[in-house]
């Protein structure tokens, strides 16, 4: 199940509706993030090189009209996404790097077993957070990796 299916699934069985943009360029993601103001509540963009190559204009459409963007990793958070829960990269970095070593010194891929990452991060960019108004409680925070854009 693709990350958008796994948020479509989650958003039905909690009773949430949900409006999508498909966009078949980097150049259309600012007016279809645009066309989505007043309409939602909150932006959730999944892992899309070409939807993360104009995050930046998401996110500056998303701040002018206060409204949260959810991004599917910290790269979104450090480019102007509010926040993330997502597998952590320095350590799938380190996981991968283990596995590519087990192969090098001989083992047979189909003996490396497949690897599913369990420990995630909170992310949050506390620029975003103050330009759009969102009260981040102590305890989130304590707990969160923050980053300031």
């Amino acid at each position: 199940m693709t990350t958008i299916e796994s948020a479509k699934a989650y958003l039905e069985k909690a009773g949430l509706s949900y409006k999508e943009a498909v966009v078949t360029a980097s150049s259309e993601v600012q007016q279809a993030a645009q066309s989505l103001v007043g309409q939602v509540d909150a932006f959730f963009i999944p892992n899309d090189s070409m939807v993360q190559s104009a995050l930046p204009q998401v996110a500056e459409v998303a701040k002018d009209a206060k409204i949260p963007v959810y991004g599917s990793s910290a790269v979104m958070v450090a480019s102007g996404a509010f926040a993330t829960i997502s597998i952590d990269d320095k350590t799938i970095g380190a996981m991968t790097a283990e596995m590519a070593d087990t192969y090098l010194k001989g083992t047979p891929i189909a003996e490396i077993p497949a690897v599913v990452v369990s420990e995630v991060v909170v992310v949050i960019n506390k620029t975003t957070a103050d330009a759009i108004g969102v009260a981040i409680s102590r305890e989130v925070l304590d707990n969160a990796k923050i980053m300031e854009s």
